[in-house]
């Protein structure tokens, strides 16, 4: 369950490591405050797919991915927007972002969790539903705290182009899933 909880969060630690990217003054609490959103929406989004959606597998599952990607490709390039104008500071994607921005982040790196959850049941016989999902969110939590901290430090090298970069890789992270989920890779 460990392992699924490690891959379940790699859009979480690579949205992270963006949000670090932007941020220019990093305390603690930034990089909490995504390490917690991020834990407990792919804590949170398996158990409503196991135990909600389950009854709306065919018809969530067939549109999911579409979900994920328009959702990171409208913020990767309000990122690239931002980065190339000088205006709207305020509304950057960064560990220090607005709450209905890192929400609507959270909800978009753990859709993948969501569909995950429709097979969680019949996976983990052996551990409840919720016990697996709050190893989901503590490993996810950890991952994205700490892609914050690397994001930022990355940061300071490339302080120049670090909102084109981080709004390319949600950009990218929205293509991977839905060429994963259309079978094109």
């Amino acid at each position: 369950m460990a392992l699924t909880g490690v891959a379940l969060s790699m859009d979480a630690l690579a949205v992270s490591v963006s949000c670090g990217l932007n941020s220019t003054h990093l305390g603690t609490r930034p990089a909490l405050r995504v390490g917690g959103c991020f834990g407990g929406f792919q804590a949170a989004m398996p158990a409503l797919g196991g135990l909600v959606f389950l009854p709306f597998q065919k018809v969530i599952g067939g549109i999911d991915h579409w979900i994920a990607f328009i959702l990171l490709a409208i913020m990767g390039g309000k990122m690239i927007k931002d980065s190339v104008s000088s205006h709207d500071d305020d509304q950057k994607i960064d560990a220090n972002m607005p709450l209905k921005t890192l929400l609507t982040l959270g909800v978009a790196t753990s859709i993948d969790a969501m569909a995950a959850g429709f097979a969680l049941p019949t996976m983990i016989k052996q551990m409840p539903l919720l016990v697996a999902c709050v190893l989901i969110g503590c490993i996810t939590f950890i991952i994205s705290v700490l892609g914050v901290i690397f994001g930022r430090k990355l940061g300071r090298f490339a302080e120049a182009h670090v909102g084109v970069l981080g709004g390319t890789i949600l950009i990218a992270i929205g293509i991977n899933i839905l060429l994963e989920h259309t079978g094109l890779k």
